[in-house]
């Protein structure tokens, strides 16, 4: 029988990662619209709202914010090392 050393270090499924991204994509997609009022493009500067590295920003915030806050509550152990 061969141990499973990496086994040990995954602290959540599959199942809990497409759960994550799932919500965090969600979540990313609701901060693409401007708030009420607000034009898609600001008359003033011509920039727009969002792009696509906000988008993708964003998704990547929420979804660290979720692995973290549900797989590792008390946070990233310092003493591991890190990959």
């Amino acid at each position: 029988m061969t141990q499973q050393h990496a086994a040990a270090c995954r602290c959540f499924t599959p199942e809990d990662a497409c759960r994550w991204a799932l919500g965090a994509y969600y979540a990313a997609s609701r901060e693409l619209d401007p708030p009420a009022g607000e034009e898609w493009i600001d008359p003033a500067t011509g920039v727009a709202w969002s792009s696509p590295a906000c988008f993708v920003g964003n998704f990547v915030q929420h979804l660290m914010l979720r692995v973290y806050s549900e797989a590792m509550p008390q946070g990233p152990d310092e003493a591991q090392p890190s990959c």
